[in-house]
């Protein structure tokens, strides 16, 4: 079965590093760069095998917000959070 991989991130240059790794290992990628895409309503959640999250994408006070309305429609599915391992101001 084609699982797919829920994606947040507005980083435009490492879409197509995660989209490569999507596709080899023969799954879909939804990307969605705002929390309130379109997209996110079309979704079929049944279908998602894993949700990557990129932090620098959410306001950190919405970070947990968003975590808790994913977790509500992606009961059983990981969701992976990840963020820069440097950060500068």
């Amino acid at each position: 079965m084609n699982q797919t991989i829920l994606f947040l991130s507005k980083d435009i240059f490492f879409w197509p590093v995660v989209q490569s790794a999507a596709q080899a290992i023969g799954c879909s990628l939804v990307i969605i760069n705002k929390t309130d895409d379109p997209k996110l309503t079309q979704l079929d959640y049944s279908q998602v095998g894993c949700c990557l999250i990129d932090l620098n994408c959410l306001e950190a006070d919405k970070i947990i917000a968003t975590v808790e309305q994913l977790r509500e429609k992606l009961s059983t599915t990981r969701i992976v959070a990840f963020g820069p391992h440097v950060h500068e101001s």
